[in-house]
Formats: structure tokens, C-alpha cells, sequence
């Protein structure tokens, strides 16, 4: 039982550690004023709700991308 949740718990961790690599990339090339970041609390919510969270993210990741000017 531990170990499942060992697992749950790491692999939040793995996702939210690329979501920050993508994010930081969007601001660096991006030329808003305003920054996206995570603070404790966002951070520790997606770690816990991982599976829904990576869906809303890379679904709006990639309508983002493919989205025909």
C-alpha cells in the first residue's frame, strides 16, 4: 500500500517538475509583462491531483500549439 502511494506521489512530482521546465521556457521566450509561476500551495495541489491536472495542461499545452492562426 505504501508503495503505491510512494509511486502516485513521485510520479506527481515528475509531472510537475515538466510542467516548471515548460513554463519556464514560455516565459522566457514570451513578452508578457506578467509571469506565470507556481507558488507552494499550486504546487503541492497538482502534486496531490496530478492526473487532472496534466490533462487540463497539456490539452491547453497543445490546443495552444496547434491552434490555426
Amino acid at each position: 500500500m505504501i508503495s503505491y502511494i510512494t509511486l502516485y506521489l513521485l510520479l506527481g512530482m515528475v509531472h510537475m517538475f515538466l510542467m516548471d521546465l515548460v513554463i519556464y521556457r514560455i516565459n522566457k521566450i514570451s513578452d508578457a509583462e506578467e509571469k506565470i509561476y507556481f507558488g507552494h500551495p499550486e504546487r503541492v495541489s497538482t502534486i496531490l491531483v496530478w492526473p487532472i491536472m496534466s490533462f487540463i495542461f497539456w490539452f491547453n499545452v497543445f490546443k495552444a500549439i496547434f491552434r490555426k492562426p
